[in-house]
C-alpha cells in the first residue's frame, strides 16, 4: 500500500510539524501507533491518541496555525492508514531515507522498532484483550513481540560494533528488509484477526444507539461476550 501525497503532506512534512509542535514522538511511532488503534475492534478518539503524540506537556502550541495544520495531516494519514487492505496489500512503512553505513541501519532498526512498540500501544487503547484474536492472531502478537526485541537488540549491535566491515554490514541490511516483512506480516494477520471482534463491536454499538433496534431476550449478545442479550447488554438497553 503507498500513502498518497494528494491528501497528505507526507512523511517528511509530518516530521517538521511534530517537531514545530513540539510533538514527543516520531513518524514511525505514528504510523505504528495508528495501525493499533485501526486494527483495534473499540474505536479509539483522537483525544485518546493525542496525550501519546504531545506528552504531558501537551506540546509547545506558539502557532495555532501550525497545530490545526498538524492535526489535520493527523487525520489525513489516519484515513489513508485505514484504507488499508491487509488481505490484499503489504504494510505502508513511512518514507524514511537510510544511509548504508552502520548508522543508517542502526537508525532503520530504531524506527522499526518504534513503530512495533507504538502498534502494541495502539492495541492497548483499543482495549485488545487475548480473547478478541480468532485463529491466529495472539500467535502473531508474540512472534511480533519476539521480532521487535530482536530488532532492538540488533540495533544496540549495529550501534555499538567497534570492528566494522562491509560484509557485517551486507548481512546486517539484508536482515532489516527481512525483519520489516516478518513484522508487517504479523501486523496483517493480527489485523484480521480482529476481524471479527470489530464487527461485533459495531453491531453492539449500532444496537445500543439505536432506538428501534429489538434483540430477542434468550438471543446471545451482540457485544461478544457469550451470554444471553437478557442477562448482558440487555439489562441496560
Amino acid at each position: 500500500m503507498a500513502i498518497s501525497p494528494e491528501s497528505y503532506c507526507g512523511d517528511e512534512g509530518l516530521k517538521d510539524l511534530l517537531e514545530k509542535a513540539g510533538a514527543k514522538i516520531s513518524v514511525s511511532q505514528i504510523y505504528g501507533l495508528f495501525y493499533g488503534c485501526l486494527a483495534s475492534p473499540h474505536p479509539v478518539e483522537p483525544s485518546q491518541y493525542y496525550p501519546l503524540i504531545f506528552g504531558e506537556e501537551n506540546g509547545s502550541h506558539d502557532s495555532i496555525e501550525d497545530t490545526t495544520t498538524l492535526i489535520i495531516n493527523l487525520l489525513a494519514l489516519w484515513d489513508l492508514i485505514k484504507k488499508w487492505d491487509p488481505e490484499n496489500e503489504a504494510i505502508a512503512l513511512p518514507t524514511v531515507y537510510y544511509s548504508g553505513t552502520y548508522e543508517g541501519t542502526a537508525k532503520r532498526l530504531r524506527d522499526n522498532y518504534s513503530l512495533i512498540e507504538y502498534f502494541i500501544k495502539g492495541l492497548d487503547l483499543g482495549h485488545v484483550a487475548e480473547s478478541d484474536f480468532s485463529k491466529g492472531g495472539f500467535e502473531a502478537l508474540k512472534s511480533l513481540s519476539e521480532t521487535g526485541a530482536f530488532i532492538h537488540d540488533l540495533a544496540e549491535v549495529m550501534e555499538n560494533e567497534k570492528n566494522r566491515n562491509n560484509e557485517q554490514l551486507g548481512k546486517a541490511l539484508g536482515s532489516v528488509s527481512h525483519l520489516e516483512e516478518l513484522a508487517g506480516d504479523c501486523i496483517a494477520t493480527m489485523n484480521l484477526s480482529l476481524k471479527n471482534a470489530r464487527e461485533r463491536e459495531k453491531m453492539h454499538l449500532t444496537m445500543l444507539h439505536d432506538a428501534d433496534t429489538v434483540v430477542p431476550g434468550n438471543s446471545v449478545c451482540l457485544c461478544g461476550s457469550g451470554k444471553k442479550y437478557k442477562k448482558c447488554c440487555g439489562i441496560v438497553h
